[in-house]
């Protein structure tokens, strides 16, 4: 364990009290014409895991005026969908919770260590670079199959992006930075090594599985990117929020450390304490009542993740970290739209949070 002073500097706003006034004055409401938002618990759960809606990539007047960063972001997604026919989402699901994770839990531990070792005598570290970036960073490549002696490369090629991974999934355009043409010209070349020499890691079994794609090249750099983007970017944005959640509860942390077995249910109170995910949109797939507002078939609703969290009428004292608290937060989705990389994202912050925050 590391002992040393960390500050944090962060310029955001706190949207928890505004969600409570909207939650108990009109917890759905119409933004615009044809745009609902949906902030209480029970609706959010239940349209998740329902059938009245669609993924949002689904709906051909939606995806008519998306962008072209949208919308190949809502191809992309749409690929990974439970709506679709297609092998990515069952593909993707199987990697991440079958043997080769259970193998990679030793590799994560180790890069876990590893990281915090070198941290050791410095009197002064900043977490998200230099333990939260490598970390989820490390772990993501080691999944994805970016050979060992490119990881470093690929790393500091994508702190200078600044995690700006989906404005790299503009190809239809290609308006990119020069590290955003770098980083897609590595995942071509990753691509082609991995078509003269196949692994068992995710690009090699969407390469094989993606073959009858219109331009399997294309869409295969977009499906690595959003890989990126849901494996490093949003577990950074966990590390972030969770970390100063702690730092800002310095008695909860203690008894972080006293009491290791409150590990399992402490990552998941973290999570739901301060989403790294706040909304998930989807399209009404027919016309529906939601709390006696009428919402048409075709509008697009954003459901607050992060409201439902702290939904008072849910979970008692919601805007208090409670470790013990028993999971049943929708930060990682629900039903048919939980996040197909939960259990690596679990699996990560348990890890992680074992070596930064419990003492050996």
């Amino acid at each position: 364990m590391i002992e040393t002073e960390n500050t944090f500097s962060m310029n955001m706003e706190d949207p928890y009290p505004a969600y409570r006034h909207m939650q108990e004055t009109s917890p759905v409401f119409q933004i615009a014409t044809g745009q609902w938002v949906i902030l209480d618990y029970e609706n959010a759960q239940q349209l998740l895991q329902g059938s009245k809606c669609l993924h949002w990539g689904q709906d051909e007047r939606v995806f008519a005026h998306l962008p072209p960063v949208e919308k190949a972001i809502a191809t992309t997604l749409y690929a990974l969908s439970p709506e679709s026919n297609r092998p990515y989402r069952k593909q993707i699901l199987h990697q991440l919770a079958g043997r080769s994770l259970r193998i990679d839990e030793t590799f994560i531990k180790q890069l876990s260590e590893a990281l915090l070792s070198n941290l050791k005598n410095k009197q002064e570290i900043d977490v998200i670079k230099e333990f939260a970036h490598p970390f989820t960073f490390g772990t993501i490549c080691r999944i994805i199959g970016i050979p060992e002696h490119q990881r470093k490369g690929f790393s500091d090629l994508v702190a200078l992006m600044d995690g700006g991974y989906l404005g790299c999934i503009d190809l239809e355009t290609g308006q990119q930075t020069k590290e955003g043409t770098l980083f897609i010209q590595q995942l071509r070349e990753l691509i082609s090594i991995k078509r003269k020499k196949p692994d068992n890691d995710l690009c090699s079994i969407l390469l094989e599985s993606s073959v009858d794609e219109p331009d399997q090249e294309t869409f295969l750099i977009a499906m690595l990117i959003l890989l990126f983007y849901a494996g490093h970017q949003n577990m950074m944005n966990f590390f972030g929020n969770a970390l100063l959640a702690l730092h800002e509860h310095p008695l909860i942390q203690q008894n972080f450390r006293e009491h290791p077995e409150l590990l399992h249910k402490g990552v998941d109170e973290l999570i739901r304490y301060d989403s790294p995910l706040q909304y998930i949109m989807l399209i009404a797939k027919e016309d529906m009542y939601v709390r006696g507002k009428y919402i048409t078939k075709g509008s697009q609703l954003f459901i607050g993740v992060g409201a439902a969290n702290r939904d008072p009428k849910f979970f008692k004292a919601p805007d208090q970290l409670k470790l013990d608290r028993e999971y049943k937060h929708l930060g990682y989705g629900v039903g048919a739209y939980r996040c197909i990389g939960a259990r690596l994202a679990q699996l990560q912050a348990h890890i992680g949070f074992a070596e930064l925050v419990v003492p050996y």
